[in-house]
């Protein structure tokens, strides 16, 4: 700023006119600072809804029933038999039963 502009901030004091309007930019600036950090925290929220659905439905895609017990097992905790049209699905202990028994 010029010399004269140095010499104003120093030495005047800001009239009501100018306090108010500094403060209602202030006001302004941080509603609108609470209204970005609002959205974010809604995106944010939204995003771990949409990620929990998703492994939800991952979780149930990987189940499957037992064609034996009828226990719905993790897919990992069994064995499926996809060889034929009429899949079926054994869990753990089942096949194991199965294995000593035949």
């Amino acid at each position: 700023p010029g010399r004269l502009r140095r010499l104003e901030l120093t030495h005047c004091a800001l009239t009501v006119e100018e306090i108010q309007a500094r403060l209602t930019g202030a006001t302004a600036q941080a509603q609108a600072l609470a209204d970005v950090r609002r959205e974010e925290q809604q995106k944010a929220e939204r995003a771990r809804e949409q990620a929990a659905a998703a492994r939800a439905a991952a979780e149930a895609a990987a189940m499957r029933e037992c064609c034996s017990c009828y226990d719905e097992v993790n897919m990992a905790a069994g064995v499926e038999c996809s060889a034929r049209p009429d899949a079926h699905f054994l869990c753990e202990a089942c096949f194991q039963q199965c294995c000593l028994t035949t």
